[in-house]
This record gives structure tokens, sequence and C-alpha cells, in this order.
């Protein structure tokens, strides 16, 4: 964690000014275990302050989660953080600059798990209570609906056997993260379906979706349509591009590929480990 260059110092300097509560959050959760000496006074130095007592920290903490994840999930995360450590450290740190085109490291859900675990736990799992805004926004497929294309409702027919648009209930469950098989006519909107909850999950938590397609123009018609919208996350692969192209598009979305493939076969690269290791040693 130590800067090792000016560029990375002052980056830590502006992270400090910016966001003292990430820094204090960082600090206390990176030195629990008496080991930390080193990490702790780096901390110390860049926040010019000792360690944080525990009730600073937690105020902190409940600041930074504060509307960006679940009300209920945060408190239950605040109440037992001193028990996630580095795995809480690193889930404030992809929170912070999560929503652009940001993924969590594959070897950071390797060696820490749990990081993983606490992002879909905060922002993918909706509560019940009605004062949650993350959760009354977020996991609201019509309100999706509105802010990724701006449509103010789902298309009205057809219509499941409840009398609800189709198009909606079959966006509800894939939010949810139901198996689902939809069968739907052409020209109702079956690309919303799945468009739709891919943005959410990716948006909420970095997630990778896989759209397999048989049509190749339609591909592109998709992610044009897309990027037109100012959605620039998603990319299409098909036998149709050239070798640069192909590159680019890999190069896009090789980080979440690895993260699930890493998270399959439970290895990680020896030099990634190594930094983690580096990383929660002394200064």
């Amino acid at each position: 964690m130590k800067p090792d260059s000016d560029g990375e110092e002052r980056d830590v300097l502006e992270i400090q000014r910016t966001s003292p509560d990430l820094m204090c959050a960082w600090h206390w959760l990176t030195t629990a275990e008496t080991r930390a000496a080193g990490v702790n006074s780096l901390f110390t130095t860049l926040r010019q302050s000792v360690r944080p007592i525990d009730s600073d920290a937690r105020a902190a903490l409940g600041r930074l989660l504060r509307d960006r994840a679940c009300i209920t999930r945060g408190r239950e995360v605040v109440r037992n953080a001193h028990q996630y450590g580095w795995s809480l450290a690193y889930t404030l740190a992809w929170l912070s600059v999560s929503g652009g085109n940001s993924v969590m490291p594959p070897w950071v859900r390797h060696q820490f798990p749990q990081a993983g675990e606490l992002v879909r736990n905060l922002r993918d799992v909706p509560c019940a209570d009605p004062a949650c805004g993350w959760c009354r926004e977020r996991h609201d497929a019509a309100r999706e609906l509105k802010r990724w294309f701006g449509f103010a409702e789902f298309r009205p027919e057809p219509l499941d056997e409840y009398g609800q648009p189709m198009q909606q209930a079959i966006v509800e469950a894939a939010m949810r993260g139901r198996h689902s098989l939809a069968i739907l006519p052409t020209g109702t909107g079956k690309s919303l379906c799945y468009q739709i909850p891919a943005l959410s999950r990716y948006d909420k938590t970095g997630a990778l979706t896989v759209v397999i397609s048989p049509l190749v123009a339609l591909m592109s018609d998709q992610v044009t349509g897309l990027e037109a919208r100012g959605i620039t996350c998603a990319a299409a692969l098909n036998g149709l591009l050239s070798m640069p192209e192909r590159s680019d598009v890999l190069d896009r979305v090789r980080l979440l590929a690895e993260a699930a493939r890493r998270s399959r076969r439970g290895s990680v690269p020896r030099g990634a480990a190594r930094a983690a290791g580096d990383a929660r040693g002394a200064v």
C-alpha cells in the first residue's frame, strides 16, 4: 500500500482531501491486527491522525454506504464491520468508483472472496424496508427502464396470466436472479428483457452478462443503440470481426471474464498473490 511514486502519493493525498471518510474507514479496517503497525504508520502519516476510534470509523462507514447501498444491509455491515477487515476495505474502494467501467480485480475476488459477497449483499439483494431509497429505486424494474432507456412504462402487450405486461414480468424475474424461459412474438421488445437486468446488475455489482445470439446484425445494432444512449459497457463478439477488432472487444471484457474464471478454478496468478501479500505487510 506504500505509494511508490510521486503520482501515486498525490492520488492518495487527493483521496484524503476529497473523501476523508474513505481514508478513515481504510485506516480502521486495515489495521485491526497488531502486525499491521507499518500500515498504521502509513495511514497516520497520510491522514495526520492516529487510528480512528470505533465509533468514528463506524460513523464514516455509514456515511460512505449512504445512497450507495441498501440501508438495511448497510446497517448490518457497519454493525459487523470489525469482522470484515481488508475485504470491506476493498469493497469500499470499488464502491467509490462504481457505476463506470470499473471492475473489482480478479486477484482481489480470489484473495478476499468476501469482498464480492459484500458487494452483492449490499447492492443486489433487495430489502423490504419502504424507507430504503436504494432498493426502491435500483430494484424497481420500471425505474430501471426509465433510467437506462427513458421509457415511462413497459409495452402494454402481450399480458401474462395476471394481467401484467409480459415484458415487465420477465425483467422483474431476471432482476431477482430467477431462472426464466421467455417466449415472445417478434416486435414485442425481447431485447430489453435481458438488457435491463444486465445493465442493472453491472451497475450494481460489476457483473458480466453473456448474451448468445445467432443474429450477427442484431448484435451490432444493439451495441450501436446502447452506445448512442451513452452506454459503453457493452460489446459484440462474432466471427466477422477482424483480429484487431476482436482483440479490442476481448480487452474490454477481459477483467470481468477473468474474474468469473478465477472464481470457478480457484486459482490466482503468483504475482497477484504476492501483490496481495505485499499490501497486507508492513511498509
